[in-house]
């Protein structure tokens, strides 16, 4: 049985992202795909009862009621999604797991590792698209403040927690564009994951969510840190000048971005780490960019210990510059 592709539309409220799932299913039905759309919350169950009640404000639950409620409304869908898309229909879902985590996390109390894992074990989406949309965008659009999330402040902790879960399926798409033009953009993409879908078979896989504690804007912090850290940096040698600040920074980001962190202290510790000793493979693997006396001296050091080649003169003062930075 040819399988269907699953399909999730994400971003902050008010993005359009209902209006476009239903046009996806009526460009490819039109099309002849078997396609089918499914919203987040379901509110016809018994549950999502309990959540739309909640989102109108006629009902109150404490945050972690109400999260593991939004994840029980997905769980109650499981078998259906694995049911459809096995038997050849294309889904496309508005909203997903990735709304409950973004939503609970940006409420600043709840882990966002215990935000995840209810979620582990769902059905993974082959795509996802972001329909991304300015905080001022959104304001203008009709409808938004009618509901318990919708304000400003709240939407921009949400984008800042989208961007800490998102993964290598997934595709941000400017939303600011005209419904027709938007639409078009999308359904390429949706016609070539279903049509690849279609062609390899492949299975569905269960959802598996860890977070990653680095966002682009802490990374610009961190540059600067690095440019300052390069020029008050003594070198190992007088006669030897510390690495350019964008080769350091590049390291750094190798380091960080290449790996998953479950807290920021593992964040921190790592970035600590590093500039208290800068890694002894990281210049190895990167010594061609290295200012010909580095690369000598490097050369020449043999098996030297990590901490025999920088050493950091206010460890403590940056170590609560990092703090700030990635908090």
């Amino acid at each position: 049985m040819a399988r269907g592709a699953f399909i999730v539309l994400e971003g902050l409220d008010r993005t359009g992202k209902t209006t476009q799932c239903m046009k996806l299913v009526n460009s490819l039905v039109k099309n002849n795909y078997e396609a089918k759309m499914l919203r987040f919350p379901e509110r016809d169950t018994e549950i999502g009862n309990l959540i739309s009640n909640y989102l109108t404000s006629d009902k109150e639950f404490n945050d972690r009621t109400i999260h593991l409620l939004f994840s029980a409304n997905r769980w109650e869908m499981a078998d259906k999604i694995k049911k459809l898309i096995n038997s050849g229909t294309t889904l496309i879902v508005d909203r997903y797991s990735y709304s409950g985590v973004a939503f609970s996390y940006a409420k600043k109390h709840l882990d966002l590792k215990w935000c995840m894992q209810p979620e582990c074990g769902l059905p993974k989406p082959d795509l996802v698209l972001f329909l991304d949309l300015s905080i001022q965008e959104l304001e203008k659009r009709g409808g938004f403040g009618n509901e318990r999330y919708e304000k400003p402040e709240f939407q921009s902790r949400v984008r800042e927690a989208y961007s800490q879960i998102k993964e290598d399926y997934w595709e941000i798409v400017n939303a600011n564009d005209t419904l027709e033009n938007l639409h078009n953009i999308l359904y390429e993409k949706v016609k070539k994951t279903s049509v690849e879908a279609l062609l390899l078979r492949t299975p569905d896989v269960d959802l598996t969510l860890q977070p990653i504690l680095v966002l682009p804007c802490q990374l610009e912090r961190l540059q600067s840190i690095c440019q300052r850290h390069s020029a008050e940096h003594p070198a190992y040698s007088p006669d030897l000048a510390p690495p350019p600040d964008y080769f350091l920074f590049g390291l750094l980001k190798k380091e960080l971005m290449g790996k998953r962190f479950d807290s920021d202290e593992d964040v921190q510790k790592v970035v600590q780490d590093f500039f208290h000793t800068l890694p002894k493979s990281a210049y190895k693997e990167g010594i061609y960019k290295l200012p010909e006396r580095w690369r000598q001296y490097i050369e020449s050091q043999g098996d030297y210990s990590r901490t025999s080649l920088i050493q950091h003169p206010k460890g403590s003062e940056l170590s609560v510059e990092l703090k700030e930075v990635l908090n």
